[in-house]
């Protein structure tokens, strides 16, 4: 990360403090805007990679401030899949301004690059990977049609995105912990049954009796106010207490 000069410093830890005081996404999302408006950026998303093949792109978004029409348009032709701006920043380990980028001589990459500066105001921008203990998180793309490039910039919107995206992650997993109504052993067996996993061969995978595993699935099925551990399996995966 590159030496921060003080104006910069004092910016970055302005939109911190205004994302730590923010208690749902939309205020975060308002805060980052905000924050990075200072450089030229008008325009943020952040997404993470699928979880499985089935996601789509709407459920990897975390934030999204890019113009509505872009935004529309770049889900409705699938151009995550050949975004060149989001997938060299899957392949990176530090954040990079898009002029920095090679494009690919593919016609679909120099399309989406074209669309977004002639149409949308999307410019110049910058992407920002976000690593954890098991490896590549999300993505955060910042776009503007003049934005300040320095290294102390780039240093300050770090700051500013990996903060912003560690509360977002926090606030999502509160929430989703009170969203839950399955306990883990429930939710464990169920993903074993939505495999085909009988009652017989979850007993002995987890170690517990048959007649356990039954009173665990019925709780269950009580639980997600189902009739059948079917519907249970169904229910659950709707609501994603399992994923499959």
């Amino acid at each position: 990360m590159a030496q921060l000069d003080n104006k910069h410093f004092q910016t970055a830890m302005a939109a911190i403090d205004d994302i730590n005081s923010t208690t749902d996404e939309r205020a975060i999302a308002t805060a980052v805007q905000r924050a990075v408006g200072a450089f030229g950026f008008e325009h943020f998303c952040c997404a993470m990679p699928k979880s499985n093949q089935r996601q789509n792109f709407d459920a990897c978004v975390l934030m999204n401030r890019w113009p509505s029409r872009w935004f529309e348009m770049y889900r409705n032709c699938n151009f995550q899949l050949h975004d060149p701006i989001a997938r060299y920043t899957r392949s990176q380990s530090r954040s990079v301004y898009w002029s920095e980028i090679p494009i690919p001589d593919e016609p679909t990459a120099r399309s989406i690059m074209t669309i977004a500066a002639g149409e949308h105001r999307l410019r110049h921008g910058l992407a920002i990977p976000i690593h954890g203990l098991n490896g590549y998180q999300a993505g955060i793309s910042f776009a503007g049609f003049e934005i300040e490039q320095s290294g102390s910039v780039r240093s300050a919107i770090e700051l500013i995105a990996i903060f912003a995206f560690n509360k977002l992650t926090h606030l999502k997993t509160e929430t989703a912990a009170q969203d839950k109504i399955l306990t883990p052993r429930q939710r464990e067996i169920l993903s074993w049954i939505a495999v085909g996993k009988t009652a017989w061969d979850i007993g002995r995978i987890l170690d517990i009796s048959q007649d356990t595993v039954n009173k665990l699935v019925a709780a269950a099925i009580e639980r997600l106010q189902v009739t059948n551990r079917t519907h249970a399996v169904v229910e659950a995966i709707r609501r994603r207490e399992i994923e499959i």
